[in-house]
């Protein structure tokens, strides 16, 4: 075999363009046996150094020399395949705190995954129940860039509250190093409205940033007036967040279920002795609404039953049951925070 070719077997997957453009650059090509073929003397071999190494920083790969690069190049090249053999995927979950120290070599994150804080539910009053609350959206960021050694900033979007008597509070938003580059909404809470008895919105994808984007769903309505409603779930890596599920007389509305995700919380059953919504379940890949509250049999004096809490993350809150006495209150539960992923090799 000529000096002047090195022949090394790679099985790899293509992470992003730049490697389609070493390739032009060099002039080599990738046989179907999967051998590549480069010629040091045409492109020089500075060149060849700086765009091999590059190459390598782009790709998934497991490497077997089956022949010497030219001495010029072998002591600089064999260095970084070693080096390339040892990148480990780390993942990184943030549910709380403002700041992230890079660690040092660390140029660029592969992926940046944020949820949005899910949104509260409205209260009860003079015995009538509103909506739920939705869920928060969903945002993905590829190939960020943080400075090695450095520090980003970001914000968890937190969980809205629940009130006895108003409208609940928005889910906060999720942002990691700026709301330019990558952000997912928070839910809407549910507000007093007695035309529509609407659950709030799910956080918009529309609004947020990122190459993947999915809203989180709305929060069930509650048209029948006592029993409570179920929250939206979250938005999901996969899919848009689920509708929370609408009251009845009968029984409160279950929360919407994150695709991929946690279920949403049963809504409870209302009697005497009403029961309260189940919380909709936690799940990294986005929480469950929560349920609806029983609310209080006629005959009987005294408040419906509270809604479940969202699910981790970013599931809406469920709201309170009402009652037939014209009662005001409880508050129910809150909607769920939302949390970061940092996907990055080193």
């Amino acid at each position: 075999m000529n000096e002047k070719f090195a022949r090394i077997l790679l099985r790899f997957t293509v992470q992003n363009e730049k490697t389609a453009v070493v390739e032009k650059q060099l002039k080599y090509k990738i046989r179907d046996v999967g051998v590549l073929q480069m010629d040091s003397e045409s492109s020089g071999k500075k060149i060849l150094r700086r765009s091999f190494l590059h190459a390598l920083r782009n790709v998934s790969l497991s490497v077997v020399v089956t022949s010497l690069f030219p001495k010029a190049v072998l002591a600089v090249s064999a260095s970084h395949l070693r080096r390339a053999r040892k990148l480990q995927t780390y993942t990184v979950v943030l549910t709380s705190g403002t700041s992230w120290s890079v660690p040092a070599g660390l140029a660029t994150l592969d992926s940046v995954e944020c949820w949005g804080g899910g949104g509260g539910a409205a209260g009860v009053v003079s015995g009538s129940s509103y909506g739920g609350g939705g869920g928060g959206a969903y945002s993905k960021k590829l190939n960020v860039s943080v400075t090695p050694g450095g520090t980003v900033t970001y914000a968890i979007g937190a969980g809205g509250t629940s009130n006895a008597t108003t409208a609940g509070t928005d889910g906060g938003d999720t942002w990691f190093v700026n709301t330019s580059t990558v952000l997912a909404k928070g839910g809407k809470a549910s507000i007093i409205d007695n035309t529509n008895y609407d659950g709030g919105l799910g956080g918009a994808s529309a609004s947020g940033v990122g190459d993947v984007k999915f809203s989180g769903g709305k929060g069930g309505a509650a048209p029948e007036g006592r029993c409570g409603s179920g929250g939206g779930s979250s938005a999901s890596r996969t899919a848009v967040g689920a509708v929370g599920g609408p009251n009845t007389y009968a029984l409160g509305g279950s929360g919407g279920s994150a695709s991929g995700g946690g279920a949403g919380g049963a809504g409870g059953a209302p009697g005497g002795s009403p029961a309260v919504g189940s919380n909709g379940a936690d799940n990294q890949n986005g929480g469950g609404g929560g349920g609806g509250g029983g609310s209080k049999d006629s005959g009987a004096s005294g408040q419906g039953r509270v809604g479940g809490s969202g699910g981790f993350p970013g599931g809406g809150a469920g709201s309170s049951g009402g009652n037939n006495y014209s009662q005001n209150g409880p508050a129910s539960s809150s909607g769920a925070g939302g949390q970061i992923v940092i996907t990055y090799r080193l």
